[in-house]
């Protein structure tokens, strides 16, 4: 969701109740701020104090001086703000520069529009790298050359901050002046370290002097704000001023706290005297003061001190009517959001209330409380509070949760239709987004809990994926339930569960499509179309279509598919290589447009890394699973950051085009084979070139690293290809091999031994190489497509059959099937286990990919089935059309064959 910054300093603003010009005007005639405002561009300034200093303030007055100096000028900013995620992650940041930036600019709207091609601007799942080319683009274009950007509260981006720092200091290369503000952290003051032969820190700490000016001019100004309110004689308004001056030390925070506790109260004269002296110097303790008068209240201290530790304890601010809920039975008798509201505001001025949301005064309030009065506010613990909060969510969801609670009346209404936000889900949002997160931080005991999730299960359950729908939270309810399924499975008290906690997983991830577009298809077509043992569909008949009299035959359990992501490309082509990052979570697929990240669980696209021209499909990820490496056209690999989608580097150099890639298996180096005739090898961390192997007659059809790194096997392009061993430390040629092929090589594979190579021909041919004596153990002359891949865990070959549209799951060590996927979409390109086998994707010509739970396949035991070439018995991957034969590794002799025409084989260990 976009912010629009000027709001929110206009919020700020008001929150702190007036913008004082003596409090800033101290930084107009100070030099280093001077220094930067004469220069013409590129120069940085960052501004960094203690919390409490001003900081935002301060910049809030920079911003009006310099909108107010040259009107036309062009000024964009934006505030960081911890508790907001709003207002929290780098891509806010950028997204709220780029919208000040555009806002009145049809023409660059236009431009940018045109340039990336259409793609939304704000909302895109590319995410980072996008807007940073795009920002880039507009601080470098006619008017906005020469811009100011203002970026406050660094500290307070709590995602992706080193991507922002980093993009901070790029900013020098647009001619822009640039102002940062953050508390003085080394982290920030390491990122922005590239940037220092032309930046200025302005210290607060350092100009004591002017911030202290500042805070009594603030001081001043309050006070009599107070007098006027509270009739103050002269004298009192003397002695508060006095006072707060002696005990402020220069801090703006402290000072705006005590002024709110004395207007919170309506004092005689002769009282204030007494109250002043509660206040005590330093932040530290008058957060310990404003704490104590919560626990020593002798009215609603227990409303007082649950307000906060719910506060204390949330994923994300929740608004007063969330927070009613949240309260329980605590909540019962707050009957509107007005008496809440003063309830939140009687809470020691730890609290504040913004736009109904509530949020801590300061993030150096939260940080008190939770570092060094969490056992006040918590007593009993933070599972103990996560578990309460989970009960009065439940019991929220169960009082309040209907059946088409949006009256929407028709089963087709689609959620897309609907505008701005459901009001009859407003109170019950955070509840039903988080019930499950507070469930699992609670420690597993019977009762009362696990009887309310069961309940919640057998009751609630279906109004709660129709409203997560109408929320647009139908990824989250699938991350949910997984999370809660690993949970239940941990804690042998609520074994009983797992089954129903499973199918209920099942369902959602199975018919997620439908109920993401159609909010009341989860009664309808998610009960009808699940197989007739589903937990769920039994437990909620009477939810299902009372008009359908021909219900459809369905399976009685569960088949393999888990669900369908996509479409890969929005429809304009399919997938044409798939592969897992390591450690299972993330899929890639990627075709000669497009490369997409689909989370394994959810089926979400996490973001999209598109091309700009036509690239090769072929990407890997790093053994980290932090980096996917692509081929381009321009002869170069690309490195892409997994968790940003962000251009890491280009690594150039290769005079032809790049016909594979392959990591070490430590992820620190990267060889390329091209066809200019040579290999290169990278530092995947720098993208510097290491070396270059030259020697092939022609170009490099294939290259891949040994198990343990030290040797890179190679084949030539063409007829009769030739491999060559070559030494990685060394850099020169240890073997050539002739292979005396009738067809290119396709690709190849070190087995784990690290001395037996297998090598794939583009006409089906496959030999083993052994490469110590350099000789061919054996040949397969099959007229079949094969590829070449590495996986491991389970030792198991799938084949997907065109004729018949099946996939089969043979036994690579009997050659037996022992599984079949029956209900394919046909016409499969592409098909890869998860690296534990226990899943197999698969990319079809309808521009779906497909996830498949193969442990829910019937095992068959077929005395006449038979398996493709045994290359490995330690997680090899091939990818098969023809006919085949299983071979001993060893002796080379033929063990059974499969005589099918297979499209695709894969074995897996």
């Amino acid at each position: 969701m976009l912010s629009d910054p000027r709001f929110d300093k206009d919020r700020i603003i008001r929150t702190n109740g007036h913008l004082l010009k003596d409090s800033y005007l101290w930084v107009l005639g100070n030099e280093t701020f001077q220094r930067w405002r004469a220069d013409e561009g590129g120069r940085l300034l960052w501004v960094r104090g203690d919390p409490g200093k001003g900081k935002t303030m301060l910049l809030c007055g920079i911003i009006e001086e310099l909108q107010k100096e040259d009107p036309g000028s062009r000024l964009v900013y934006f505030f960081c703000q911890a508790t907001d995620a709003k207002l929290n992650t780098a891509t806010a940041v950028l997204r709220g520069l780029l919208y000040l930036m555009i806002k009145d600019e049809p023409d660059l709207i236009k431009n940018l529009r045109e340039t990336y091609h259409g793609r939304q601007l704000f909302e895109d799942s590319n995410g980072w790298d996008v807007l940073c080319s795009m920002v880039t683009f507009v601080l470098t274009t006619g008017s906005s050359r020469g811009s100011t950007v203002i970026i406050d509260a660094l500290d307070e981006c709590t995602e992706d901050r080193a991507n922002l720092l980093e993009f901070i200091v790029r900013l020098r290369s647009t001619s822009s002046r640039v102002i940062v503000s953050s508390r003085n952290w080394p982290m920030i003051e390491r990122g922005l370290a590239p940037a220092a032969h032309k930046a200025d820190h302005l210290s607060l700490e350092l100009n004591e002097h002017a911030i202290s000016a500042a805070v009594v001019a603030f001081i001043k100004h309050t006070v009599d704000q107070l007098a006027t309110t509270h009739e103050y004689d002269m004298g009192t308004r003397d002695l508060v001023y006095d006072y707060l001056v002696e005990k402020a030390s220069n801090t703006f925070l402290w000072a705006a706290l005590a002024c709110r506790q004395l207007t919170d109260i309506n004092l005689d004269n002769w009282n204030v005297q007494s109250k002043l002296k509660e206040f005590p110097a330093g932040l530290d303790e008058l957060y310990a003061r404003m704490l104590d008068q919560v626990t020593s209240s002798k009215v609603n201290v227990d409303l007082f001190s649950q307000i906060l530790a719910i506060t204390l304890t949330v994923f994300r601010p929740v608004e007063l009517s969330e927070l009613k809920h949240l309260l329980g039975p605590l909540g019962d008798n707050i009957k509107n959001a007005r008496l809440l509201e003063k309830a939140v505001m009687q809470c020691g001025s730890f609290l504040t209330v913004r736009d109904n949301v509530v949020y801590f005064v300061h993030q150096s309030a939260k940080e008190y409380l939770t570092e060094r009065a969490s056992d006040t506010i918590i007593p009993r613990g933070n599972a103990y509070e996560h578990s309460l909060l989970c009960s009065n969510s439940l019991e929220a969801i169960s009082t309040l949760l209907r059946r088409d609670i949006h009256n929407l009346k028709v089963s087709g209404a689609l959620a897309s239709e609907l505008q701005g936000p459901i009001a009859e889900l407003v109170p019950l949002q955070y509840s039903c987004r988080y019930w499950i997160d507070h469930f699992c931080l609670t420690k597993p005991k019977k009762g009362r809990q696990i009887a309310e999730v069961e309940r919640f299960f057998r009751q609630n359950f279906l109004h709660w994926l129709e409203a997560m729908s109408l929320l647009r939270s139908v990824f989250e309810s699938i991350r949910c339930i997984a999370n809660l399924s690993r949970k239940l499975q941990g804690c042998k008290e609520y074994s009983h569960l797992v089954p129903l906690v499973q199918d209920a997983s099942r369902l959602i991830r199975y018919h997620r499509q439908g109920i993401e577009n159609a909010p009341l298809q989860v009664y309808h077509s998610a009960l009808i179309f699940s197989p007739t043992n589903s937990i769920i569909k039994e437990l909620y008949q009477r939810e299902e279509l009372e008009w359908v009299a021909a219900k459809p035959l369905v399976k009685e359990a569960w088949g393999p598919l888990l669900q369908t992501f996509g479409p890969h490309s929005n429809g304009r082509s399919h997938a044409l290589s798939l592969t897992f990052s390591p450690d299972g979570n993330t899929i890639a697929s990627a075709s000669n447009e497009i490369i997409k990240l689909w989370d394994a669980m959810t089926g979400q696209c996490l973001r999209s890394i598109r091309f700009h021209g036509v690239y090769s499909p072929l990407v890997i990820f790093s053994p980290d699973k932090a980096t996917i490496a692509s081929v381009s056209e321009k002869n170069s690999i690309q490195l892409w950051n997994v968790e940003t989608g962000q251009l890491l580097r280009e690594l150039e150099g290769h005079l032809g085009e790049v016909d594979a890639i392959d990591y070490s298996e430590d992820g620190l180096q990267l060889v390329s084979a091209s066809r200019d005739r040579s290999m290169r090898l990278w530092n995947a961390k720098t993208g510097q070139c290491v070396s270059s192997f030259s020697g092939h007659r022609t170009g490099v059809k294939c290259a891949v690293f040994s198990p343990n790194g030290q040797i890179i096997a190679s084949a030539s392009r063409g007829i009769g290809c030739m491999l060559q061993v070559w030494s990685v430390t060394k850099g020169h040629c240890l073997e050539t091999m002739q292979t005396n092929s009738q067809s290119e090589a396709k690709s190849m594979v070190f087995l784990q031994d690290g001395n037996t190579l297998v090598v794939a021909y583009e006409d089906g041919g496959v030999q083993v190489w052994e490469i110590s004596s350099a000789r061919c153990l054996r040949v397969f002359h099959q007229n079949f497509y094969c590829a070449v891949h590495a996986c491991p865990e389970k030792r198991l070959i799938a084949s997907d059959g065109r004729a018949d549209n099946l996939i089969k799951l043979w036994d690579i060590d009997t050659g037996r099937e022992v599984g079949t996927i029956d209900d394919t979409p046909g016409d499969v390109v592409m098909l890869m286990f998860s690296p534990d086998g226990t899943r197999l994707a698969t990319a079809s010509h309808d521009c779906n990919i497909r996830l498949w739970d193969l442990t829910t396949l019937p095992r068959t035991q077929l005395a006449d089935s038979t398996i493709v070439p045994g290359f490995k018995s330690n997680g090899l991957i091939s990818m098969i059309l023809g006919e085949s034969s299983l071979m001993r590794k060893r002796k080379g002799t033929v063990l059974s064959s499969l005589h099918a025409a297979l499209h695709q084989i894969v074995l897996v260990n």
